[in-house]
């Protein structure tokens, strides 16, 4: 699930996918660097669900895969116009200078 400043709806959209019937699920969040308190209230459904069940990996300039719900493979999320790096991944995982 990718997310970016969602703080207004993240809870109820979490909330929601723990109320289906269908139990068997993992969930991996992907955040754009939020200003927000989108990470916190991730966080709180992670320490709520475990680290099995939601995953909130810090990693950028990964691709995500595009999967089915059998998890074959799809394709893949647009190319990045900056070359992956350790460099462009550690700006981007870090805020902004204020």
């Amino acid at each position: 699930m990718g997310t970016y400043n969602g703080q207004n709806f993240l809870a109820e959209q979490l909330q929601s996918i723990e109320n289906q019937t269908h139990k068997n699920w993992r969930l991996v969040l992907s955040d754009d660097g939020s200003t927000d308190d989108t990470l916190t209230i991730a966080k709180e459904f992670q320490d709520k669900w475990g680290c099995d069940r939601v995953e909130i990996p810090r990693a950028y300039c990964g691709r995500t895969q595009l999967v089915d719900e059998h998890l074959k493979l799809l394709g893949r999320s647009p190319l990045f116009t900056l070359p992956n790096s350790f460099r462009n991944a550690l700006y981007k995982a870090l805020p902004a200078a204020a």
